[in-house]
């Protein structure tokens, strides 16, 4: 990363953007995970927001990525 971005503030800032949009990812989980008390994690919101055809496919990605 730091070969493609030609100066140090460039590079500085998009640590600091990734880590702000990483940031928003960890408190938007946490507060889904609150909200939606049952296990099984991003089944549980999918399901709840698209429907359990869309939560059911979006499990073999996850499994064969881990």
């Amino acid at each position: 990363m730091a070969a493609t971005l030609p100066s140090e503030p460039l590079l500085l800032a998009a640590w600091i953007v990734g880590g702000a949009i990483a940031i928003c990812g960890g408190l938007t989980h946490a507060e889904m995970g609150a909200m939606f008390s049952r296990s099984g994690g991003l089944y549980v919101f999918l399901e709840e927001a698209y429907g359990p055809l869309v939560a059911f496919l979006s499990g073999g990605p996850e499994r064969s990525s881990s």
